[in-house]
């Protein structure tokens, strides 16, 4: 794969850009491809979560209204003959409280309106099956409720699709940040010293410079080396050209270049110890030049580079947490779920709560549907554990929320240390699995 780009006509310099420039357009392309279908799939997830947002905020508003009105209502019920909303023993200001809550209870849920009166107020079919008003709008709440987890249950796995490429990228992002910014913050640092103190060759064949065409700190340095050459090149007459070119120094041979066309990985190895020393002196002071123009620039880029690259993860970051309720919601919905007792399930709801989106990668690798990985991995195990491991596992969870996680003190981070070790044995997690998710 390593390509010698000393054989064109118009010179190494030429033959390197059309390389790079190649590779470029294809690795464009190809990026371009993968850039539109994460595009389709973030806007189908943000479609599904608006959907999924619309549903909870209206059941939100739901149990507001129940919260604020249902007490009030079955209070005053009592005195109106619920079969057409006749006053019978209410005041005049009770009486059109009643219709007020009578109308907003008909607006939120109007699946309990069974007609209207004489005056148009809507006559309600609560109250009167043996169960108060409250009981009953507060079945309707949680049936609304399961409703609405099984209908983001039925979108998890295609939103997760949306989701997972934010998470692709913070991924790719975290490593270029811990590697080629670190790469280009190196690579940097060899500009700046080059354009403060220069760069000395030494008098026989050697590898000057390695980096990658991917790195721009790296490219940036390679093209200043090309333009100094050329720079370098033009300066010479005539005559001295004929005469080097008889020593077989030229463009192309001057610096000689090795390109991996596929990785973009490139080495620069220099046959300036040819020149007479003056011409080595003008060379070293031209490249010394050139890098003192790039640097700057180069700096400015490295670090919105960096800043672009900490947005990606913080992108990451929010639509995985914007991801967590709706798994939880559509993990309500599922019989294994609720197959377990309520303790069981709020400990459920808790781990998953706290897991961070490392575990993206995890789930998208088991199954396409996430819920799928919870499942096998925590709901189902907590459903097969013994009746006394279950108590044990409930009742260190209880002690452990009783302690402050901000203390730090040697006790008390020794106590959540043992209590997360139990709870991890029990479900058979690495312990550090389980104190990032609830520590």
């Amino acid at each position: 794969m390593w390509a010698f780009l000393t054989t064109n006509p118009l010179g190494w310099a030429t033959a390197a850009i059309g390389a790079i420039a190649a590779l470029v357009l294809g690795v464009k392309k190809y990026n371009d491809s993968i850039e539109e279908a994460k595009q389709t799939a973030r806007e189908r997830t943000s479609e599904l979560f608006d959907e999924f947002k619309e549903l909870n905020d209206k059941l939100d508003d739901h149990k507001k209204t129940v919260s604020d009105l249902a007490d009030r209502y079955d209070e005053l019920s009592k005195g109106v003959n619920l079969s057409n909303n006749k006053n019978i023993s209410l005041s005049t200001d009770e009486y059109e409280e009643f219709l007020d809550i009578n109308e907003q209870l008909a607006n939120s849920f109007p699946e309990l309106a069974k007609g209207v009166d004489e005056n148009g107020n809507s006559i309600l079919t609560i109250g009167t099956k043996g169960i108060t008003a409250k009981e009953q709008l507060e079945e309707l709440l949680q049936t609304e409720e399961d409703l609405n987890n099984f209908r983001i249950a039925q979108g998890l796995d295609e939103a997760f699709k949306g989701v997972y490429t934010y998470i692709e990228d913070a991924d790719k992002a975290t490593e270029q940040l811990n590697g080629s910014i670190n790469d280009s913050n190196e690579a940097m640092s060899k500009l700046q010293d080059i354009a403060e103190n220069g760069i000395k060759f030494s008098d026989t064949d050697s590898l000057i410079f390695a980096g990658n065409t991917q790195n721009q700190a790296e490219l940036d340095y390679m093209n200043a080396l090309i333009d100094s050459v050329n720079e370098f090149w033009k300066s010479l007459d005539g005559e001295r050209r004929v005469e080097l070119n008889e020593l077989g120094l030229n463009p192309e041979t001057l610096f000689r270049q090795e390109l991996d066309s596929y990785t973009g990985a490139f080495k620069i190895y220099s046959d300036a110890y040819k020149l007479d020393s003056k011409e080595l002196t003008a060379l070293e002071n031209i490249i010394k030049d050139n890098v003192k123009d790039v640097s700057g620039a180069l700096l400015d880029s490295i670090s919105d580079q960096s800043q672009e690259l900490q947005n990606q993860v913080q992108q990451g970051e929010n639509a995985w947490k914007d991801f967590i309720p709706n798994l939880v919601s559509g993990m309500k919905s599922k019989q294994t779920f609720k197959d377990l007792d309520s303790d069981l399930q709020d400990i459920a709801v808790q781990i998953v709560e706290g897991l961070d989106y490392s575990y993206a990668t995890a789930m998208k690798e088991y199954d396409p549907d996430p819920y799928a990985y919870i499942r096998d991995e925590l709901i189902v195990p907590m459903g097969k554990l013994s009746d006394s491991d279950k108590e044990l596992l409930k009742s260190n969870f209880k002690d452990l929320f009783k302690l402050d996680a901000e203390d730090i003190s040697q006790s008390n981070r020794g106590k959540i240390t043992e209590l997360i070790n139990t709870i991890a044995a029990i479900l058979e997690k690495d312990p550090l699995e389980i104190k990032v998710a609830l520590v």
